[in-house]
């Protein structure tokens, strides 16, 4: 039997719902000047961070600096997605083929 999918934590939604409009071009110029800090201090050394791991922190760090109303339409927004996934759809329909 496949498991139903996770839901997902706040920051996660949170990135769904702003990463496009609000946070990318200002994450790539983030990671962009962290990656040149980053070869100054240490020329001979590999990264030890990721993009991803870069966006990751600065979107759990945003929303942890949100409105509450902003928290709000979140949460609201995490519930619809629980409710869309118990309901029957395409991805309902292949974890029953895959079971």
């Amino acid at each position: 039997m496949i498991p139903k999918p996770k839901k997902l934590q706040g920051w996660q939604v949170y990135q769904q719902l702003t990463y496009e409009s609000l946070w990318r071009a200002e994450i790539n110029e983030g990671w962009d000047e962290y990656q040149k800090t980053w070869q100054e201090v240490h020329p001979d050394e590999k990264m030890t961070r990721t993009r991803f791991e870069y966006m990751n922190t600065f979107i759990k760090e945003k929303y942890d600096n949100e409105t509450p109303e902003m928290k709000a339409k979140v949460e609201a927004h995490r519930s619809e997605m629980k409710d869309e996934g118990d309901s029957p759809g395409p991805d309902q329909q292949n974890r029953k083929r895959q079971e």
